[in-house]
């Protein structure tokens, strides 16, 4: 009987896990500049809000804000509990990663407004899943 339980236990603890939600942060960003850089991830190929939230206050919320301090490197969570290939094929227009990475000198100087309206960032690259996987997901903003 002790053996059945145990058994039992065991096979619903693997299925617990098999459907536990399959975020992947297979994804690595790295900052190779001397400086923080922020960076938005959207489905398509614009962006839709500033990359960093203020309070009523004007103070920066850096709260689920997606910046990488120089040298460092971040894994964002893919969405929906799906794998970055899913996202990607699945979610992203024309099954393409866009990245949009936004320098702080380039935050602090233009407007608000017009950054989202006139789509203004630092850099932009966009990835299929094949040339990911090619460098082994991980992508560096460099100097």
């Amino acid at each position: 009987m002790k053996v059945m339980i145990k058994i039992f236990s065991i096979g619903l603890i693997t299925l617990a896990f098999a459907s536990c939600d399959n975020w992947d942060q297979k994804l690595t960003l790295i900052n190779g500049k001397l400086d923080t850089i922020f960076v938005a991830i959207p489905l398509d190929e614009s962006f839709k809000e500033h990359p960093i939230r203020l309070d009523s206050n004007g103070d920066t919320l850096w709260t689920h804000i997606r910046y990488i301090s120089p040298g460092d490197s971040i894994q964002p969570l893919s969405i929906e509990g799906m794998s970055w290939e899913e996202t990607i094929n699945r979610k992203c227009k024309d099954s393409t990663l866009f990245l949009f990475f936004f320098e702080k000198e380039l935050l602090k100087t233009t407007p608000r407004d017009s950054l989202v309206s006139n789509q203004v960032y630092s850099k932009k690259y966009s990835y299929k899943v094949k040339e990911l996987q090619k460098a082994n997901w991980r992508i560096e903003y460099k100097q």
